[in-house]
């Protein structure tokens, strides 16, 4: 028999009859829970149903970083939920975040890919068909699945490598992402290929620099002032 995989439930949880319990117990009973089990997972498990005794803030850390999926619901902007998120970005593991309908996401997390949901009948079920979509693209990611933390991470190492190239090409992705320019480049590939090749600086930074400007994230002439400004002798070609 077939192991079923786990998944443990961030979510704002509040006092047993309160409106934001009401809510919790609704979104995880009626829209997550059959979301996840139609995907061949156990029944979905949040931390105040976690069974056993011991520490309940260490059985939730173990869970966020052991557990095959994580669903966030970002609702009501929990302090809590954002600390546990946090850690399951560092563990980069899959993570799916959910949203009420109509509220903010907050602005570290409005690029990762969000949920909205809502307890009305027709919201719940297309929430539901999202859900069962995106749990086995987020599965195929794995370890490369995108967070703010695994692109600092990256963005870090490159930094710190004994090599000057890899140094400057994440000095400008860094300067890059502050613009809020590269949310979709994949940055483990970009780091691979620095690894790989010393002649990235002729062939893949502007092979970057080209795919942003063809996606409209900024205009070719922001991008060559801002590198140029940086980079004024490595960079005197780039028009």
């Amino acid at each position: 028999m077939v192991k079923k995989k786990t998944c443990f439930v961030i979510a704002p949880i509040g006092d047993p009859g309160s409106e934001i319990r009401r809510w919790s117990d609704t979104s995880l009973n009626y829209i997550i829970a059959p979301a996840v089990e139609c995907c061949g997972y156990e029944k979905p498990i949040r931390a105040d149903q976690i069974p056993g005794s011991g520490l309940i803030s260490i059985q939730v850390i173990e869970r966020l970083i052991k557990e095959d999926l994580v669903i966030a619901d970002l609702t009501g902007h929990n302090p809590n939920v954002f600390y546990e998120l946090a850690v399951r970005h560092a563990a980069r593991k899959p993570f799916i975040q959910l949203i009420k309908k109509d509220e903010r996401i907050p602005f570290d997390l409005r690029d990762l890919r969000t949920i909205e949901i809502d307890t009305e009948i027709a919201a719940a079920s297309k929430a539901i068909e999202q859900l069962k979509r995106y749990i086995p693209e987020v599965e195929k990611e794995g370890p490369k699945i995108k967070n703010p933390i695994s692109v600092a991470v990256a963005f870090e190492m490159m930094r710190e490598s004994g090599d000057e190239q890899q140094k400057t090409l994440g000095n400008v992705l860094a300067k890059l992402e502050e613009m809020d320019s590269v949310s979709k480049l994949p940055f483990e590939e970009v780091y691979k290929a620095a690894l790989r090749t010393n002649i990235f600086m002729e062939q893949l930074l502007p092979s970057i620099i080209e795919g942003l400007v063809e996606k409209g994230f900024v205009s070719s002439d922001m991008l060559a002032k801002m590198i140029h400004s940086l980079y004024p002798q490595r960079f005197t070609s780039i028009k």
